[in-house]
């Protein structure tokens, strides 16, 4: 669901109607998933496609 929604336009609507009906603060990320999109970030980083690393956010801790 994470990367459906980075699609925008193209994403599926029921993932996107499912995000709008959060409160932005109620939605939480696993640690493990973090770690998993950072560890995919850094495989494609490691292949030389930096376009798309540098068009990804970066990820930031909320307290």
């Amino acid at each position: 669901m994470i990367s459906e929604r980075r699609k925008g336009a193209r994403a599926d609507a029921s993932v996107l109607a499912f995000f709008a009906a959060l409160d932005p603060q109620h939605i939480h990320l696993a640690v493990q998933a973090m770690g998993a999109l950072r560890r995919g970030l850094e495989n494609i980083r490691g292949r030389g496609d930096l376009f798309v690393t540098r068009s990804a956010p970066i990820m930031t801790m909320v307290p």
